[in-house]
C-alpha cells in the first residue's frame, strides 16, 4: 500500500503516474488522499468529538475531499488551547474515527479502504 496526500493535484491522475512507475511486478495499491490525510478525519469529525481536543459539537457538513486546508479545519474544531499536531493526534484518531462514517463522506477514503480489503483478500489467500 502506498498511501500519499495530494496536495492540491488530482488524486486520480498522481495515483495512475505513480502505478505506472510500479508497474506489475508486485500486487501494491497506490492511494492518494485528497488534498491531505487530514480530510478523513475531517469526513468523520463527528465520532471524534470529545477526544484530544475536539469540541464536543464538533461537525462538518461540507465534502471533505473539496478542503484546501482540512488540518486548519480540523484545527478549528479543536479546543484553542489544544490545537492539532500531525504528529500526535494523526494515530489517536486514525484508531478511533469511524471508518463508516469516513467512508460514507469521502470519496478517497472509500477507495483506501476497498484497496485494503482487496490487498488483505490477496494476502490471506
Amino acid at each position: 500500500m502506498i498511501l500519499f496526500d495530494s496536495d492540491g493535484h488530482c488524486p486520480v491522475e498522481l495515483s495512475s503516474e505513480c502505478s505506472v512507475l510500479i508497474g506489475e511486478r508486485i500486487n501494491t495499491r497506490v492511494v492518494v488522499a485528497h488534498n491531505e490525510f487530514e480530510a478523513w478525519f475531517v469526513a468523520a469529525l463527528a465520532s471524534l468529538r470529545g477526544q484530544r481536543g475536539v469540541s464536543e459539537t464538533a461537525l462538518f457538513e461540507g465534502n471533505p475531499d473539496e478542503l484546501a486546508n482540512p488540518k486548519r479545519v480540523l484545527a478549528q474544531h479543536m479546543t484553542p488551547e489544544r490545537g492539532y499536531s500531525e504528529t500526535v493526534d494523526q494515530p489517536a484518531f486514525a484508531a478511533t474515527m469511524d471508518i463508516e462514517l469516513a467512508a460514507e463522506r469521502s470519496r478517497s477514503f472509500r477507495k483506501f479502504r476497498t484497496d485494503i480489503e482487496s490487498l488483505a483478500a490477496y494476502v490471506s489467500s
